[in-house]
């Protein structure tokens, strides 16, 4: 066999990535919608609005739409490559193998 072995799949790093950017998304918009419900409906004073919540409270589905697309594609690529590189892995064993011998000259 070749000793030209890929080190490992670089999208796997990635899917990690995005889902751990997914997950801490997806705790900010509920803690931003937990905290939109808590506020009281009548106030004098404004409460000092963060700027982040304030993006979640607006943006914050359709952002993790967008990540769960990204997460999702990324998760397709890396089934993919494992699969085209375990089918290179078979041919490449397949190409090695010695053809099974025929002797044509033995006689039972």
């Amino acid at each position: 066999m070749s000793n030209n072995k890929p080190d490992g799949n670089p999208f796997y790093a990635m899917v990690v990535l995005v889902g751990v950017v997914f997950l801490v998304t997806a705790m900010s918009y509920v803690m931003a919608l937990v905290r939109l419900e808590n506020q009281p409906a009548a106030t004098t004073v404004p409460a000092r609005v963060n700027p982040a919540m304030q993006f979640l409270e607006q943006r914050g589905g359709s952002l993790l739409l967008w990540e769960a697309g990204v997460l999702t594609v990324i998760a397709v690529l890396a089934m993919a490559l494992d699969r085209w590189r375990s089918g290179q892995t078979l041919i490449e064993i397949h190409l090695e193998s010695p053809a099974p011998r025929t002797d044509s000259s033995v006689k039972d």
